[in-house]
């Protein structure tokens, strides 16, 4: 940790977005290695999820006409095989999305909430509200009460709140 290099920042805005960035980042690795599907019927779900998370009438009932099964075989596999729920999962991948296309800043916030599979920008920015809320409340932290504090506490504890 010695010969880390921390650039200089114009804001606390900057810093923000990139701490947001790096938490986020790491998340999304914790998240993959958990969710890695070894069932042959789950990596046929997660492939179906993964080609279609964007669109609008991706949702349980879809993956039963999709798959010729109950939700509760869906949901149980899922689960089971996964950790997560598939609502959750979905979810995650149109977050995913969402967050890359925030950055890119060429669209507008309704353009990006149909183009991850919400119905509505109301509905987006409520999905994106909760899904993101754990890592603002530690980016908040780390601004409020100093970094090396806080980062310590961010490592010891990012596989809980991820």
């Amino acid at each position: 940790l010695m010969n880390i290099n921390i650039p200089a920042y114009t804001s606390s805005k900057n810093l923000y977005s990139t701490l947001e960035k790096t938490i986020q980042t790491f998340c999304d690795i914790i998240q993959e290695e958990k969710h890695t599907a070894t069932d042959p019927f789950v990596q046929e779900l997660v492939h179906y999820i993964d080609e279609h998370f964007n669109d609008y009438g991706l949702c349980l009932s879809a993956l039963e006409e999709a798959f010729n099964c109950s939700s509760s075989k869906i949901q149980k596999a899922f689960k089971n095989n996964l950790q997560i729920t598939v609502s959750d999962y979905i979810e995650k991948k149109r977050m995913e999305l969402a967050n890359e296309l925030l950055f890119q800043k060429e669209r507008s916030i309704t353009e990006i909430a149909l183009e991850c599979g919400f119905s509505n920008s109301n509905s987006f920015y409520k999905a994106y509200q909760r899904f993101y809320e754990k890592v603002k409340i530690y980016l908040h932290r780390f601004l409020s009460f100093g970094i090396m504090t806080c980062v310590d506490t961010c490592f010891a504890n990012i596989q809980d709140w991820c």
